[in-house]
């Protein structure tokens, strides 16, 4: 919840700011397609630079290597909604829409990429498991306090 306000300023910020230059800023159409450019090749960069810089830390506990994934995925996110903006915006109001079909063609092929690794993974996982035998459940012991009376 604290989250979400900045992040909605932030946002509000940006289409605000791209709005405005595209109407009011001569050649701010250009600018509007060059920043769609660059948050497509920033949603690949972005979150391989995330594994990069997170690959020789150890995690602190099971819960930090989760939390290293879902910023790695915020991130992408974040780039992804920035750059389809600016790309619709080029695509509305720019003659040169060169930059906004390859930002969204890079973004579109991240998500893609993003789904189908998803899916190999699982199946590897799945095929994995096949031949293992299963696991036996866990039983925990049963703690009785003593009552005092």
């Amino acid at each position: 919840m604290i989250i979400e306000k900045p992040v909605y300023a932030v946002a509000l910020l940006v289409v605000v700011l791209s709005l405005l230059s595209e109407l009011l800023l001569p050649g701010g159409d250009r600018l509007v397609a060059i920043a769609a450019l660059t948050c497509g090749v920033a949603t690949w960069v972005a979150p391989l630079l995330g594994v990069v810089l997170s690959w020789n830390q150890k995690p602190r506990s099971s819960l930090a290597g989760v939390g290293v994934s879902i910023r790695i995925f915020v991130v992408a996110a974040c780039f992804s909604a920035s750059g389809v903006w600016l790309a619709l915006l080029t695509l509305v109001f720019a003659q040169d829409r060169t930059y906004a079909w390859v930002a969204l063609l890079l973004i579109g092929v991240f998500w893609v990429w993003v789904a189908v690794m998803l899916v190999v993974g699982d199946r590897r996982r799945e095929r994995g498991q096949e031949g293992a035998p299963a696991r036996p459940k866990k039983r925990f012991k049963k703690r009785h306090r003593k009552r005092s009376n």
